[in-house]
């Protein structure tokens, strides 16, 4: 972001963040999955998506994995990484009553975080436990076991994006699958 700043000026970094955030939104749209939040600053950049919360449908996964491969194959012009992780989350509204927001926390979505974090710009990394729950339409690349933090290691994958089948036929605890996309350097989390 700083160089496309520093290049072409805060116009194009305007443009350019339209156009990721169209992306994500017309790919969540039409898997029917949930733009749950999007926090775009300075300091860091995330977009998270969200599917079986707050309401749960069948073949969550591959709802969110079809989503994010589109995102992932779009071609933006700022570089977008990936994690997903599948598990219970905590849902509800939190802050104050006059500036709350529904959000979705826990370690499933950290772990979706730190699996963006290592992950590779265009490419689409999940927790092998996430891999298990989804049928033959993705094909995976392991990525090995990879240090998350908190002294945990998890094996995790990476999508193959030439290999992948297009088709068009991604409070209280609950569980979900969350996705979570990073812009370029714009990653502070994710």
């Amino acid at each position: 972001v700083d160089e496309l700043h520093d290049r072409l000026g805060p116009d194009a970094v305007a443009t350019a963040l339209d156009e990721v955030t169209r992306v994500v939104q017309h790919a969540a749209e039409r898997q029917g999955i949930c733009f749950l939040a999007s926090d775009i600053d300075a300091d860091g950049g995330k977009f998270i998506l969200t599917a079986g919360v707050p309401t749960a449908v069948e073949d969550d996964e591959g709802r969110m994995l079809r989503a994010l491969r589109v995102v992932a194959d779009a071609g933006t012009t700022l570089p977008i990484k990936i994690g997903v992780n599948r598990g219970h989350v905590f849902a509800g509204e939190i802050g104050a009553r006059f500036r709350s927001t529904y959000t979705v926390m826990g370690d499933t979505v950290n772990v979706a975080s730190r699996l963006e974090e290592q992950g590779v710009a265009g490419r689409i990394q999940i927790s092998e436990a996430t891999r298990m729950l989804l049928g033959e339409e993705f094909e995976w690349e392991s990525r090995g076991a990879i240090d998350i933090g908190k002294d945990i290691d998890i094996g995790a994958r990476e999508s193959r994006p030439a290999r992948w089948r297009d088709i068009w036929s991604a409070g209280h605890s609950t569980s979900g699958v969350s996705g979570v996309l990073a812009v370029d350097d714009l990653v502070a989390q994710t």
